[in-house]
């Protein structure tokens, strides 16, 4: 176990229980653990005695987690400090929020002990490693003001060295006019690896290799040269050569040399370089990562910057991936020195197998490098790697998350030379900045995705609620789903079961260049991949629609439609399906959970807009019947009401003339023959009124 005692952590909780669960995990581990009640003691403490690590709950009274966040963030002493919030809230937007105000991670409740020790490790990790990068920076410059300091006092010390004849540290020699040794001290001896017998009267430049005399010559100018000397047993130093001409009285010139080894001076300047150069490069690749966004000129900004200062031919980037379920790499970016052959646009470096590179998955999947001269490679990887003019290769892992996603690598085109142990520790430190940023941004990338996604739903819900216009729903929802899923096509089907099954085509997405060309019918009896659709609320994933055994045809149908990838779901009210929502991908595609997931709320939704189009259309069917009886109606009562004028008008003029009559007229109804009515000139004939005869019979 490691020893965490020196590391001090915070927990905030109102509640002693949450306080006491995440003491005990955290002390298990060796941890020192201080508590606060609340966010005002909280604050407080941080203040007296700030910890390493800050555990947050949100919700407590008086002062929440965000205002003590927001003030400690405030504070020059106190806003270094990483928060990892804890709360119940399980909202999207407050997760966002606790990121803005700038906490670290979050972590909801329950609680699990692994949860909460790998994050606070990840924290602590990402912490110490920030600190070693500025005590390195602060190393650097120490030896850089060690260095200027020493060039100093050799400058001030040059003129005392040169007139010491005879020094235990350095070695010195007298040449003649013609260039041979005519003295020689025992530091120059030892520095030579020769005795003085073996040195006099040989020419000075007999233990320098790669100079002449003319070189030497020349270099007599400068008082002083840099120089590759060559020991007696053959190893090679740096040395530092200074001479001074003198004249004798009988005009010969004689040289005073003096010979100083500066071999490790030169390596540990060169160290020195080496480490100026990485850290400068660390601090370009820190500065791209702030703004990491996963794009390819971010890569080739960070691989220019590495590749420059590790002196690589090439750097460059790959991308695990599957294809078929078979683990693949792909080239994502790529730096080359100049007069190296890019190798970025090769078709062959795409979707590459690792089937030739057994080996290299199994050690980079647990953290390990790979390096080493490609002649000394197994015959399948050297094939492959000859071809691209490598002659040494880096290569180190990228983890997300602990998943081993891909790999950075360095190649050696124009010397075999192997990196050295400071240099891979540099890119390593490199490589895991850039795994972590790339963890950052997918965990971003996945927040957004989910926010995105759930923004789509609550979209598509509303406008199924609040719409009246059932095909304008499903052709907008088809185009938002599309665009959402990366589709190339998105179509939504009613489904009719009676009187005999069939889908109807409500609404559709096609992107720019995936429109069918003629319209598509599509069978219900016999298709056995609708039926299965239609069968469950589950969405059916065929990733790859050429081995899918539900399709009929199958290799006709993704020639045709140029379709590789198909998710398909049915919609459903009251548990009977009513509908279809189906997306294709032109390209292989692995359907992840979240999409499936969401598809299957999505198709939730539609169901019950589907349903809902229904009832509006049965409606509008029975209020065009109820109208045109409606008008059936009206036309029966205008005839009516027009023979209704006519038969009063008959009875009207009828009336006049029965009273008019100057014969006795009467009127009886059968069969008691019971007067209804009778005239003027029937009253006159009979003697008798009019209201004595209504209503009495003819007795």
């Amino acid at each position: 176990m490691k020893d965490n005692s020196h590391i001090k952590i915070l927990l905030v909780d109102d509640r002693p229980e949450n306080l006491h669960f995440l003491s005990n995990v955290l002390l298990s581990e060796g941890y020192k653990v201080q508590r606060a009640i609340s966010g005002q003691l909280a604050f407080n403490a941080v203040k007296a005695s700030p910890p390493d690590l800050i555990l947050l709950d949100i919700l407590m009274p008086e002062m929440n987690g965000y205002e003590v966040c927001k003030q400690l963030k405030a504070q020059a002493e106190t806003r270094e400090i990483p928060i990892i919030f804890i709360s119940v809230l399980e909202e999207i937007s407050e997760k966002v929020k606790a990121f803005k105000l700038g906490g670290v991670d979050y972590v909801n409740k329950p609680f699990k002990a692994e949860e909460i020790l790998v994050r606070v490790e990840k924290q602590i990790t990402i912490q110490r490693l920030q600190q070693q990068l500025q005590a390195q920076n602060q190393q650097l410059q120490q030896e850089i003001k060690e260095r200027q300091r020493f060039a100093l006092e050799l400058s001030n010390s040059h003129k005392l060295i040169k007139s010491v004849l005879d020094s235990a540290q350095t070695g010195i020699c007298l040449t003649d006019d013609s260039g041979c040794f005519i003295e020689v001290n025992p530091a120059f001896c030892q520095i030579c690896g020769c005795t003085r017998e073996e040195i006099i009267g040989q020419v000075f430049t007999v233990h320098f290799p790669d100079a002449d005399l003319e070189d030497i010559t020349l270099e007599l100018q400068n008082d002083h040269g840099e120089f590759i000397l060559r020991r007696q047993d053959g190893q090679e130093l740096i040395v530092d050569v200074k001479w001074g001409i003198f004249q004798q009285d009988d005009g010969k010139m004689f040289v005073v040399t003096t010979i100083a080894d500066i071999n490790e001076r030169k390596h540990s300047e060169t160290a020195l370089k080496l480490r100026e150069r990485y850290l400068a490069a660390l601090v370009a690749v820190e500065s791209k990562l702030i703004t990491f966004d996963n794009c390819a000129q971010c890569y080739t900004d960070i691989l220019q910057s590495l590749g420059t200062a590790c002196r690589a031919s090439r750097a460059y980037i790959y991308e695990n991936h599957r294809i078929n379920g078979n683990l693949c790499r792909s080239k994502r970016a790529e730096w080359c020195a100049p007069g190296i052959r890019p190798q970025i646009d090769n078709p062959k470096l795409q979707n590459l197998s690792y089937d030739n590179f057994s080996t290299w998955v199994e050690l980079l999947s647990q953290g390990k490098m790979i390096s080493g001269r490609i002649a000394e490679f197994p015959e399948s990887e050297r094939a492959i790697l000859e071809q691209l003019d490598v002659l040494s290769i880096l290569i180190l892992p990228l983890f997300n998350k602990g998943k081993f996603v891909g790999y950075i690598g360095f190649d050696n085109c124009v010397e075999t030379r192997i990196w050295e142990d400071a240099e891979i520790t540099f890119l390593q430190i490199a490589a895991t900045a850039i795994s972590l940023a790339y963890e950052r941004y997918q965990a971003e990338l996945a927040l957004q995705t989910q926010l995105d996604r759930s923004n789509l739903l609550q979209q598509i819900t509303n406008e199924i609620r609040s719409s009246l216009e059932p095909g304008k729903i499903f052709e907008t929802a088809a185009t938002q789903i599309g665009q959402a899923f990366g589709a190339d096509r998105a179509l939504i089907h009613l489904y009719l079961a009676l009187p005999t099954p069939r889908v109807i085509l409500l609404g559709r997405y096609f992107a720019p260049g995936y429109a069918y060309d003629r319209e598509i019918d599509i069978p219900v009896t016999g298709n056995l991949h609708l039926q299965q659709v239609l069968l469950q609320d589950q969405a059916l994933v065929s990733s790859d629609v050429e081995v899918e055994p539900l399709l009929a045809n199958p290799q006709s149908v993704s020639r045709e439609f140029r379709l590789k990838s198909l998710l398909a779901v049915r919609t459903s009210y009251k548990g009977e399906p009513n509908g279809i929502i189906c997306l294709q991908k032109c390209s292989f595609h692995h359907w992840s959970a979240a999409e499936i997931e969401l598809l299957e709320s999505i198709a939730a939704q539609l169901g019950i807009a589907i349903a809902q189009a229904q009832l509006l259309e049965q409606e509008r069917q029975a209020r065009a019947a109820l109208d045109c009886q409606n008008i059936q109606l009206n036309r029966e009562i205008r005839d009516r009401q027009r023979a209704e004028a006519a038969h009063k008008n008959s009875e009207a003029k009828l009336a006049s003339a029965f009273r008019a009559s100057p014969d006795p007229l009467a009127i009886s109804v059968f069969p008691d023959f019971r007067y209804i009515e009778v005239n003027d000139s029937f009253c006159e004939f009979t003697g008798l009124s009019r209201s004595l005869v209504i209503g009495r019979t003819l007795k």
